[in-house]
This record gives C-alpha cells, structure tokens and sequence, in this order.
C-alpha cells in the first residue's frame, strides 16, 4: 500500500513538472516585461490553410485582382517570382508552422543602446540553422538595424532587432498572456494603451489649440476567452430556462387596470392653456408655431459653428477620462475554413468609468435567459442580459458630454428613468415579408398612390415585437408614457424631424386580466397625406404593451398581439434551433451579455423579390450562416465582436454583380 502511495505521488510530481516545462516553452511567457504591441498567430500553418480556403469560399479571391494575384504566385505559376518562392519555400519547411508565432514591440528596449524601438521576434523552428540563415537573410538588408540571436526558448528562434533577444521573461500576468486563450487558427494584437497616451495627449492638446479653447493647457497626462466547439449542445440548449429573477413585484399593481394618468382623451392632456388651443387637439400649424417660440436654436451672437466648437471643447476631456480608463486593448481574428470571427476586447483600469460600466455589464447572465423569445424565422433578432447601472452611467456621461444640448435634457432624463425601470433581461425580434405582387410592382413603375396603398396594406408584413424584464412595473409604464406623449419626447422629436407632426393617442386597459398600454399616431391633422402614407400609419402607427408578472410584451400593433406574445411567452420558431446562428455563437466569448443575429438567407429572399429575374445565382440559401454581433464583459474587461460565413459574402457580391 505504501509504495502505490509513493508512486502515485510521484507521479503527480512528475506531471505537474511535465506541465510547467511546457508552460515555460510558451513564447508568449518568454516574453521580457514592457512589450507596447505583441502579435501572435497560435498555430500559424492552419490560420494560413484556413484563411486560404475562407477566401476560396467566399469568392473572394476571384473578386479582388490582388487576391487572385497572391493565388497565382502560391499555386507556382508566376515565374517571374519563382526564386524569391524556391526561397520563402525553404524557409517555410524549416519552420514549424504548427507553434506559435510572435511578434513584440518595445518603445524602449531595456539594456537596449539603440535610442530607436526595439522588435522581438519568436520563431518556431524544425531545422534550426536554415530557420537562422534565412531569417537573417531576409532582414539584414538595413545595415542600421543591430541584429541579435538567441536560442533560449526550447524550439525557438528569438531574433531581436534593436534589442537583447535573451532578456528575462516578464513576471507572471503580464497582459499579453490573455493571447493565449484563444482559439485555434487565431491572429491576436495586444496593445499597451499607456505607452500611447502620450501621443494621444498631445493630438488632444493640438486640438483644443486649434479650436482656441483655453482648455488645451489643462489636458492631464496621460476573463480570458474560453470558446465552444461547434458539436457543443449545452451552449445553445437554454429554452428551458425561465429567466425569471426576484423582483419584488410579486403582487399586481393596483394601478395596472383601467390606469390613465394621462386620460384616453390625448386632447386633455395636451390642454388647452398650455398650447393656446380652443379644443382638445393640436393643429399642425399650432405645434410648429409653437416650436418656433422655442429658445432652443443658438443666439444670434453665436454662430453654429462656434456653438459645436464649444461642445467638442467641453468633450474632449471627457474623452480622455475615458483614454484614461483603459489599460490594454486586444484585436483577434479567428479564422475557419467557412467562417471567421474578429473581435476586440479591452482591458480597464480599476476605478474608471469605464470599469464601472463594465462590472454592471458584467453582472448579466452569460447563458442569455431571453434567448427563447428569439423568432429563428426572423431577418432581425437579438437578446441581452445586464444590469442597467452601466446605461445610466453612459448617459450620464452622455450628457455631461453635451452639457451646452440643451434640448437633450428631456430625453435623457425618459431614458434615464426607463433604464431605472427595467431589469436585466431582453429580446426582440423583426421580420419584413413582401408578397410577389409587391415585389413586381416595386420593380416597375409608380403604380400610382390608390394602387400602391392597396399593394402596400395587401402584401407588406412587418413584425416586430420585445420583451422586456422590469424592476418597476409601474415605474416604467410611467417612463414610457412620459417618453412618447411628453412635448419634447425623444419619440415625437423623432417624428417632427421626420416632417410628421402627429398627435399620439393612448388607452390603457385590460384583456383576460392582462393590462396593456396602447399608443397610436392619429393623422388626422396631416395636410398633404397621400393614400399610401395613410396606409401606412393606419396599420403600422400602432405600438401596444401587455404586462405579466416581471415582463413587459412589446409588439407593433394592436393590443391583442402583445397579449397573445405575453401567453404564448416564446418565439413560435427557437433561434438555438438554427444551424447557422449555433455556429457562429460557438465562435463568441463565454462572457457574452447580448447579441444581434441577422438571418442573411431572409435578407438574400427580401432583395431577390425586389430584382428582375437574373437567372441562377452562384450559391444556396442552406449554405448562408448569417451576422452575428455580440457584446461580452466580465470584471475588468468589456468587448465587442462580429462572426459570419463565407456563404454569407459569396451571396452578397452576386447580389451586386446582379445589380450592376
């Protein structure tokens, strides 16, 4: 018993040595501390056989002359190239092109005689001598650049440039370490944000010059990536997940039913003393008179532009607040046969804004609870999970940012409210469909408006539909009136820049027990509306909410649709079921807190519909994966990425060639 004792603790010794021998050979932890830029390529053969093929795929390197020329050189059959390729051809085998590849740069080399940057470049070899004699060869041409070899690292070529090659590693840590946990076929950048805050301080301080802005003299100085595979079933399989979080809203508000702060009669709320009116509603000429009493253009003393030069002024400290906040920044590109995903991540200093945004981002569910209300059949679809703080500190500094906006105050303050309001949870979903009829017509000629109108309430589909988790049911039913009736809304700014000044109208009530706001634009008072524009507005100018438990139903339309969505509580087809959306997810950061998925096969049918019959197209809808966007964060750390398929660009440069 003693000695299986002692051999299984012996064993566990030498494996744990085992491991740490290979931790030690890793370039990325040879390297010495102080690296501004590190670029690292993790298994340099496969992204370049994947990258060669992605391109293949996509159609793109028959669409671009350079690309196609890259190809004929690789394929051998340009023989004026022919000895510079026998060259690169040598030296490629005598690399070990499945280790890491890397490249650092040091602002100020230590030990370094050189006042210039140094360059550090970790080179896995098989054939030791020929990886030596051909790197040399190939960057020895500038007799000014001093050139040191080391072979320090077990398998490696350290080529310094300007430097010592066989510095100390950094202490564990170090930033460029998190290169390391991407995945296969990746290239990386890791950047040391403070080793250029000097340079951007002085472009800062250049332009509060430029704008003669006194404040130029006060400008002060300046998780690791964990990926599934594609096979992964857990990843995506959520649909059982209920999302539902303690609110403390267990009861029903007493004030749900029959709730009417405003009155169902918009006229009374608009009131008569506020706008000078002798009825309930507001005339077109009314309101835009109105508008013109307002103060809210820039006195005749101040210029437009000097007013924005006062407002980039104010800025640009903010901004470097920001700068400030950040410590690293990395960019990624991830590289398969038939997708690829790129990627940028930042690092945050601890204490900064940013941090803080970050650490309330953070604070969402990974796993995206409201990724069952994601409709699969949808051309536009998306889910988040986040706390809401870091929203109320973004506009805060948003409007600390535009102090001298005067007529922001208003919608910040709606948004402000909303974001206090609702919880961490959400999704939506959009669909457009067009009848046959409606696409021919799109294609000729106006058929004139009756016709149009008639084609338009007969064959367009538009669906768009959010659910939302609420802390304060009542508190953000209050919020979203404010947001859309309220003079000065954020909603009916929009409208008015649109040239439509439309008076909303709002009922709230009841159904099954279910209570629900209902806003509509009521078009009455347009004068120059045309059939089609009254189409329109009558079918789609109708925006309901229905209220269950911790959740809030959006759907565009009429009352009864948000209510069936808030029974039915799911999409009727689940997005996780979609093949291409599932692919692309493996490909984002386990961190992730929302995302945005565009169906590209959805997109492709819509603009096929609205163009002449052109014959065969060089691709099919089962080989299109579609967009993905996502956002991620985790304590210390926020980051954005996109993923696509090679199907994807395939499809979209035949649908240009189509249209020229």
């Amino acid at each position: 018993m003693l000695r299986k004792s002692f051999s299984a603790i012996f064993g566990l010794f030498c494996l744990v040595l085992l491991s740490g021998a290979a931790d030690v050979q890793d370039p990325l932890r040879a390297l010495p501390a102080g690296a501004t830029m590190v670029v690292s390529i993790d298994n340099t053969g496969l992204f370049v056989k994947n990258a060669v093929s992605f391109l293949e795929a996509s159609g793109l390197m028959d669409a671009s002359p350079e690309l196609a020329e890259i190809r004929r050189v690789l394929r051998g059959d340009a023989p004026e190239h022919a000895q510079a390729m026998d060259k690169l051809k040598a030296l490629l085998e005598a690399v070990d092109a499945g280790k890491r590849l890397v490249f650092a740069l040091y602002m100020v080399p230590e030990g370094s005689s050189s006042s210039g940057p140094g360059m550090l470049v970790l080179v896995p070899y098989r054939d030791k001598n020929s990886v030596e004699s051909g790197v040399l060869e190939m960057v020895s041409g500038n007799t000014e650049l001093s050139l040191n070899v080391s072979y320090h690292i077990p398998g490696y070529l350290a080529l310094g440039i300007n430097m010592d090659p066989g510095l100390l590693a950094a202490p564990d840590g170090n930033a460029s370490l998190s290169l390391a946990s991407y995945p296969d076929s990746t290239l990386s950048v890791w950047l040391d944000v403070a080793a250029f805050s000097g340079m951007f301080n002085a472009a800062m301080a250049q332009a509060l010059s430029t704008l003669g802005d006194s404040s130029a003299d006060q400008v002060p100085d300046g998780d690791a990536y964990n990926y599934y595979d594609d096979d992964s079933e857990s990843y995506l399989d959520y649909e059982g997940y209920d999302g539902a979080e303690e609110s403390g809203q267990d009861e029903e508000y007493a004030d749900d039913e029959g709730y009417d702060a405003y009155g169902d009669d918009y006229g009374d709320y608009y009131g008569d003393d506020e706008f000078g009116t002798d009825s309930g509603s507001l005339k077109s000429s009314d309101y835009w008179a109105e508008l013109d009493d307002e103060d809210s253009s820039p006195s005749a003393s101040e210029s437009p532009s000097q007013s924005a030069i006062q407002s980039l002024s104010a800025a640009l400290p903010l901004v470097q607040e920001l700068i400030d906040g950040l410590s690293t920044v990395e960019i990624a590109l991830t590289v398969n046969s038939d997708r690829v995903w790129t990627s940028a991540r930042l690092g945050l200093a601890s204490g900064g804004l940013l941090d803080a945004m970050a650490l309330s981002m953070a604070s969402g569910d990974s796993k995206l609870p409201y990724l069952s209300y994601c409709d699969g059949n949808a051309l536009l679809t998306g889910a988040w999970s986040s706390g809401t703080e870091w929203m109320t500190k973004f506009l805060e500094f948003f409007g600390a940012a535009l102090a001298s906006a005067e007529a922001l105050d208003v919608g910040l303050e709606q948004q402000l409210a909303l974001a206090g309001a609702s919880g961490r949870n959400g999704a939506f979903s959009l669909d457009v469909s067009v009848s046959d009829a409606l696409g021919r017509a799109l294609q000729g000629d106006y058929p004139g408006a009756e016709e149009a109108a008639r084609l338009v309430s007969e064959g367009l589909e538009l669906s768009l539909y959010g659910v939302s988790q609420l802390k304060d049911r009542q508190a953000y039913r209050d919020a979203m009136k404010a947001q859309i009736l309220e003079p000065g809304s954020v909603y009916r700014d929009m409208l008015l820049k649109l040239g439509v000044p439309a008076l909303i109208g709002h009922q709230s009530g009841s159904e099954g027990g279910m209570p629900y706001d209902h806003y509509s634009a009521e078009t009455d008072e347009w004068e120059y509306m045309d059939a089609l524009a009254e189409s329109l507005v009558a079918r789609y100018g109708h925006i309901s909410y229905a209220y269950s438990g911790d959740k809030a139903y959006m759907w565009l339309g009429q009352p009864a649709q948000a209510v069936d969505l808030a029974r039915r509580d799911r999409a009727t087809a689940q997005l996780s079921g979609v093949r291409g959306f599932s692919q692309l997810r493996a490909g984002a950061p386990v961190d992730i807190k929302g995302f945005v998925y565009l169906s590209t096969a959805r997109l492709a049918k819509l603009i096929l519909q609205l163009k002449p019959d052109s014959g065969p197209l060089p691709f099919a809808y089962s080989e299109l994966q579609g967009v993905m966007l996502w956002s991620s964060a985790s304590r210390g750390s926020m980051g954005w990425g996109a993923g696509l398929g090679a199907g994807d660009i395939k499809a979209l440069l035949a649908l240009l060639n189509t249209s020229s």
